[in-house]
């Protein structure tokens, strides 16, 4: 009964250094870039575009264009690269490829409108990411046949 709760405690201090060795930077964190879905690579040939920002203070966006892009059935989001920075040019080819119309999330700080140059698309943007989200929730539910009037809720 020593030995194992000996072992316990061992297996324990070992557990908690390794942890304490893990440095945790939020920083760096929010600066390094996001994790691009699947569609962000695949081809944007007659599909409808979902544009958003690429960097880590687009998640949000990024979550909702994927969202919007399941209930309308396109493969097409197409990331605009961080804020401050010109678009991908895969990521331009892309929409270039896709059909008229789309959709752009976020507003004109995240994807600047220079960034969709030539291309009329319907900006989804709210007065913060929330209510970005939600007026992304809004068309998706639209989109699928809904009522927008029956969704209900306040934005504020």
């Amino acid at each position: 009964m020593r030995l194992c709760a000996s072992l316990v405690a061992a297996v324990l201090a070992v557990v908690v250094l390794a942890a304490g060795l893990v440095v945790v930077d939020p920083v760096a964190a929010q600066q390094s870039g996001v994790v691009l879905p699947p569609e962000a690579h695949g081809d944007c040939s007659g599909d409808t575009p979902i544009v958003a920002g690429s960097d880590a203070a687009a998640q949000s966006d990024i979550y909702s264009a994927v969202t919007l892009a399941g209930v309308i059935g396109t493969d097409c989001i197409v990331l605009a690269g961080a804020r401050d920075e010109p678009m991908p040019a895969d990521q331009r080819a892309r929409l270039d490829d896709a059909t008229s119309g789309g959709f752009v999330v976020g507003g004109p700080a995240a994807v600047p409108d220079a960034k969709v140059a030539g291309r009329r698309l319907a900006r989804l943007a709210g007065t913060d990411r929330w209510h970005t989200a939600r007026l992304v929730g809004e068309q998706a539910f639209r989109s699928a046949g809904g009522d927008a009037g029956s969704a209900g809720g306040d934005a504020g």
